[in-house]
């Protein structure tokens, strides 16, 4: 047999070795061993690194020159060119503030655009200094918040004046002290005292307000004598006011007293005692002269008029329910001709107030208290009457009606006209006879 590659004849079952490698090969003498060639590892192929944008880092230093720029300027602006705007406008209570925050807001952002600007290898040197400027403003800004402190805007004039007035009250004082350096409490409650009297002589104080300040005082921490002034002081002032309301009711100036009244009595947390008397004093005045010049007016035919001075009253008398029924009739136009007696829901009558009338008029004036809040009668000759006033509208039975609806003029103006029906005659008035 023989090999297929070689062409050498080969015993049975011997293999060729012409395919098979030489291992480590005796070389001839004299000759040296040939050098086996170790395979050669193949290149890795190159990866292309992505070239750094030159822009983008051009941005970021650029931004970080910008804000460290307006990091000096905004301080500039808010310190020196605005203080005057800023410091009286909204913005006074947190302007202090902002004149060291802004600026620390830009000096960040530039210090944070240089440091993401610095892996640019083209710009680095750059983006280094725009980091230093950065932190160099910043610092400045730090250093300004405690060497210049931030020391509130006041006009030159107004800051003159201040400091003269400051000048002359320390001199004051150094005065006072000079001579009379251990100056007692009863001293100094003496000239507060002094000052009310003056301030009330003077008109800045009403008698709400002296009261007031003469409450603050502390009674037992004042001089031999004083405490005296002090009683004779608040006399005079109640006298005054009393005095002062006499003048207004003789000219019927009810609705300036009750005004003046009602602000004063806001004044005071407690009720005081004089205030109170005088609005009870004055309000039935002041209700029975609202009725009259109502009814006054409505005669003349001036109805608006007449609705707005009882609506005007109405706002200032605690008895709301007499000018509420005066007013309802003068929106419905009821002089006063249409009742028998026009004031009895807004004052106290007396028996003089009842002279020269009949039994039959004294019980249509009593019934007619009734009539006014809207009550049926069974006497048919009641009923009658009354339909024919304009003002009347019978909405309640008789035995419907209450009687808590009738204010305390009307209750006890009733039980007089009742009282003088049944003295003038046993039994009273005998009705639909």
């Amino acid at each position: 047999m023989f090999c297929k590659y070689c062409g050498r004849q080969l015993k049975e079952g011997e293999v060729c070795t012409c395919r098979q490698p030489k291992e480590n090969p005796v070389p001839e003498k004299g000759k040296k061993p040939k050098q086996v060639e170790k395979p050669k590892r193949p290149k890795k192929p190159e990866v292309e690194r992505p070239t750094q944008n030159f822009d983008g880092g051009k941005g970021l230093f650029i931004l970080s020159f910008l804000c460290s720029i307006l990091s000096l300027v905004s301080f500039l602006l808010l310190r020196v060119v605005f203080e005057e705007t800023l410091s009286q406008s909204v913005l006074e209570g947190i302007y202090p503030y902002l004149i060291y925050i802004i600026p620390l807001i830009f000096g960040v952002l530039s210090f944070l655009f240089g440091i993401f600007a610095l892996p640019n290898r083209k710009i680095r040197t750059i983006s280094i200094a725009a980091v230093l400027i950065s932190v160099i403003f910043t610092a400045g800004i730090f250093v300004s918040l405690f060497l210049f402190p931030y020391e509130p805007y006041s006009n030159e004039s107004f800051a003159d004046e201040e400091e003269e007035e400051e000048e002359t009250g320390v001199d004051e004082e150094r005065d006072s002290e000079a001579a009379d350096p251990e100056e007692t409490d009863e001293e100094k409650k003496e000239s507060v005292f002094a000052g009310i009297k003056e301030d009330y002589e003077k008109g800045k104080l009403n008698y709400a307000g002296a009261k007031r300040a003469l409450d603050e005082l502390d009674l037992s921490e004042l001089q031999d004598g004083e405490e005296e002034l002090v009683f004779d002081f608040q006399t005079q002032i109640e006298d005054d006011l009393k005095d002062e309301m006499k003048t207004l009711a003789a000219s019927s100036d009810y609705k300036t007293i009750l005004t003046e009244l009602t602000d004063m009595e806001k004044e005071f947390d407690v009720e005081d005692e004089l205030l109170k008397e005088l609005h009870e004093t004055y309000e039935p005045e002041y209700i029975l002269y609202l009725d009259t010049e109502s009814k006054k007016l409505l005669t003349e035919g001036k109805k608006e008029e007449a609705v707005k001075i009882l609506e005007e009253g109405e706002k200032l008398v605690e008895d709301k329910e007499a000018i509420a029924a005066m007013l309802e009739d003068a929106q419905n136009g009821v002089g006063a001709d249409d009742y028998i007696i026009p004031d009895s829901n807004s004052k106290y009558l007396t028996e003089s107030d009842l002279n020269g009338m009949t039994i039959q008029q004294i019980n249509y004036a009593k019934n007619e208290i009734y009539a006014r809040h809207g009550r049926k009668f069974k006497s048919k000759e009641l009923q009658t009457y009354f339909d024919s006033k304009s003002w009347y509208q019978g909405t309640i039975e008789p035995s419907a009606f209450n009687e808590n609806t009738l204010n305390d003029y009307e209750k006890r103006n009733a039980e007089l006209l009742s009282k003088k029906e049944f003295s003038m005659e046993s039994g009273g008035y005998k009705l639909d006879q």
